[in-house]
Parts: C-alpha cells; sequence; structure tokens
C-alpha cells in the first residue's frame, strides 16, 4: 500500500515539476533559435507528462481496462498543454500554434513508447514486427516535432551563406527575420526608376500608414560585423516630398535605453538612393559603450510623426569591406 502511494505522491511531483519548467524556465534570449528550442521543448515535457500521468492512472485505475487509461491519460495530457497555452496569454507571454503542435507530437509519441515498455500487455501479443512499427511511429512522430527546430538552423545557415548580404527579400521564409512596423508589406519586382544595372529581381515594399513611428525592422541580420568597414542600403522613396527617417541599430546587449543604441537621421529624396554608414561609427553609437559588432541584433528604418501614407521601398542590405 505504501509503495502504490509513493509511486502516486512521485508522479504527481514530477508533473508539478514539468509544468514549472513550461512556466518559470527563463530563456538566455528572445531569438528564433531560442524559441524553437523552447517550443520543441514541449515536445519532451508534455511526453514525460503523458508517461507519468499513465503511471499515476496505474496506480489510482489499476483494474480499468488498458485502452481507457491510455485514453484519459492523453487526453488530460493535451488538455493540460491547452490550459496552459491559454494560461500564459493571461500574463504577458503569447499562445502559439508551434507549442500546441509540439504538445500533441510529444503526448502520442511517447504514450506508444509507453506500451512497448507496460509489463500490463503481454509480450506474445505485441509481436516483434507489431513493436518495430510502433517504435517506427513514435520515431516519425518524434522526426516532425524537430521540424520546426530544424528549419530554424536551416534558416540561420542560409542567413549565413548570403554574406555580404543580410537579407534575401526573394525567398518569402526569410520573413521570420523582419516585419513591417505600423506599415504593409509586400514582396513585388523593383518599381520604375529602380537602377538597371541591379541584379535583384525581388524587393520590399514598405507602404507606411499615419502614425508614431512606422516603418521596416530587422530582427537578427548575421550578429558579426567585424571585419567589415561599412554598411549599405538601398532604398527607392516613393513619395515626390523628401522627409526624414531614422535608421536604428542595437547589439544583444542593448538595454531599451535611447542612448545605448546607434541613432542617426537620414533624409529620403524621391526615387533611388544609397545609406551608406561606416561600421566604426555604428560602433561609438551608445553614449556609454561600445556598441558590439559581433552581437548585433537588430537594425531598423521608420520615420516619425507621420500623417499620411508613404511608400519606400528596400533592396539589398549589404556589409562592405
Amino acid at each position: 500500500m505504501f509503495g502504490q502511494f509513493f509511486k502516486f505522491v512521485c508522479g504527481l511531483a514530477g508533473l508539478i515539476f514539468l509544468l514549472s519548467i513550461v512556466e518559470y524556465l527563463p530563456r538566455p534570449a528572445h531569438t528564433q533559435f531560442w524559441d524553437r528550442c523552447y517550443d520543441t521543448g514541449h515536445l519532451f515535457v508534455f511526453g514525460l507528462f503523458v508517461v507519468l500521468v499513465l503511471q499515476i492512472a496505474r496506480v489510482l485505475f489499476g483494474t480499468v481496462r488498458l485502452r481507457a487509461q491510455y485514453t484519459l491519460a492523453m487526453v488530460l495530457s493535451i488538455g493540460t498543454g491547452g490550459i496552459v497555452e491559454v494560461w500564459q496569454q493571461t500574463h504577458g507571454r503569447s499562445a502559439e500554434w508551434v507549442d500546441a503542435y509540439c504538445d500533441l507530437i510529444g503526448v502520442v509519441a511517447f504514450a506508444v513508447i509507453f506500451t512497448l515498455f507496460d509489463s500490463r500487455i503481454p509480450l506474445p501479443r505485441t509481436g516483434t514486427f507489431r513493436r518495430s512499427c510502433l517504435f517506427l511511429i513514435a520515431g516519425v512522430l518524434l522526426a516532425i516535432g524537430l521540424v520546426p527546430l530544424w528549419f530554424v538552423c536551416e534558416l540561420y545557415r542560409v542567413r549565413r551563406s548570403i554574406l555580404p548580404q543580410l537579407i534575401d527579400f526573394e525567398q518569402p521564409w526569410f520573413q521570420k527575420f523582419y516585419y513591417a512596423q505600423r506599415a504593409n508589406y509586400f514582396a513585388m519586382p523593383p518599381p520604375e526608376g529602380w537602377p538597371e544595372s541591379s541584379t535583384l529581381s525581388t524587393v520590399g515594399r514598405i507602404q507606411a500608414h499615419p502614425g508614431e513611428y512606422p516603418g521596416f525592422v530587422f530582427m537578427e541580420p548575421f550578429p558579426d560585423w567585424n571585419g567589415f568597414r561599412s554598411l549599405e542600403i538601398e532604398v527607392f522613396y516613393g513619395d515626390a516630398v523628401p522627409r526624414g527617417f531614422i535608421l536604428r541599430i542595437h547589439d544583444a546587449r542593448h538595454n531599451n535605453d535611447v542612448a545605448d543604441r546607434f541613432k542617426k537621421e537620414v533624409v529620403l529624396q524621391p526615387g533611388f538612393q544609397t545609406i551608406k554608414v561606416a561600421l566604426e561609427d555604428i560602433r561609438a553609437g551608445p553614449q556609454n559603450r561600445d556598441l558590439d559588432l559581433k552581437r548585433i541584433r537588430e537594425l531598423a528604418l521608420y520615420t516619425y510623426q507621420l500623417d499620411r501614407k508613404v511608400t519606400f521601398y528596400l533592396g539589398e542590405i549589404r556589409l562592405v569591406k
């Protein structure tokens, strides 16, 4: 009797520990990589969750049919994952489909694996072929669950491969790294007036709406800018009246203080132009320290106090030696 009670208490403590990991484990940084690592962690957290629920069900409902115990454990685990996602929205965190996706796959895959070691299922009934199929199913499910993390790792590989270019508007999935702020973004061919010598077939069109700081934000460009001399940004400004824009760059140490970043006003003229900035000026941007050119985290180009729609186009954003 004591042994059963001890298993129940240990199982319950394990469930609480797993849920505390999901809720309170801090992230080293909010990047595409670490966000996907944490999403993928749901795969194993809720996989272990269903295993512990099955162990508790074994103690509490030993006389209930195995199929009912497995069904109850999987429904409870998937439901708990859904409740966690809803709960996160109530205190500043967002619910993501990737989390629910990993929760579901982890629960199913680990439940399948658990059947292979469940002593209550007679081995002769499972059979070698059936066991092999179940192992294969569990392996395929876990591989599918790792796809989002693989995708982000591939995205980082491509980001490095296009150097000294920092951005590629031709590849839609590269949009993971940028977004339009209070504006609409479209990928399209270069507008009339773009230099004929350009080899670009696609540029980014940003239609800024009236507001305080509409523009373009490029998160996680390739971080190591050491060894380069300058940054160049191709811009085509579609309005007839010149307008001031802010070029802002910060590193991974940025503390959100306006003095802890590189910030420069540039006046965009109608038509095509190239913004050029020396990296030494970027390094000297913060007031109280040097900006870390090995850990660049964000680049933004935006206007301010906008009272009407304006459109601008971005082409190559590149580092120059």
